[in-house]
């Protein structure tokens, strides 16, 4: 029913779901549409790549070994190509085996940069964060246009702000 409400099956099937790597999320994509790729969002594998190293990390001796680590994390998730991935996860292989190992089951499901696909979904969840924090304090929209005319003009507004364009002048040429 989600599904459908959402129109996800309209998408054309080369355009990947996003995901946060939730094993709910993933498995209704997998059963629900048939032949759709699933990708992790990079924000959330990263963001999962800070807590992993705050829990084997922990306290302020070792934020220097920490900050070392996950910048070796995004130099392995970020990489351009497949053999810079490559590289850069055997030379976090040697520093930290455990990260590595956690790292390499979620990599072929991440994109890389500059391919012209979104690697991340955070402008739909900033999108549902401003829709909550607006819309509390007056008890919804007063119909479904209403809401619709929100999503629409928020999302126009990102979309702009991530291509470095003027959004007022994308809302309103």
């Amino acid at each position: 029913m989600a599904i459908d409400t959402l129109g996800l099956r309209r998408l054309p099937k080369e355009v990947p779901l996003i995901t946060d790597g939730d094993g709910a999320v993933e498995e209704a994509v997998t059963r629900c549409l048939p032949g759709r790729r699933s990708v992790r969002c990079v924000w959330h594998l990263l963001h999962n790549v800070v807590h992993w190293l705050r829990e084997r990390l922990p306290g302020g001796e070792h934020e220097g070994q920490r900050r070392a680590l996950l910048a070796a994390a995004q130099a392995v998730v970020n990489a351009p190509t497949a053999e810079k991935r490559q590289t850069s996860l055997a030379a976090l292989r040697q520093a930290a085996p455990w990260l590595a190992w956690a790292l390499a089951h979620t990599l072929k499901r991440v994109g890389y940069p500059n391919q012209g696909v979104p690697r991340t979904n955070n402008a739909c969840e900033r999108g549902f964060r401003e829709w909550r924090r607006r819309t509390r304090p007056m008890d919804g929209f007063g119909s479904w246009q209403g809401a619709r005319n929100f999503a629409t003009l928020w999302m126009l507004k990102e979309n702009a702000r991530c291509g470095g364009q003027d959004w007022m002048e994308v809302i309103m040429p």
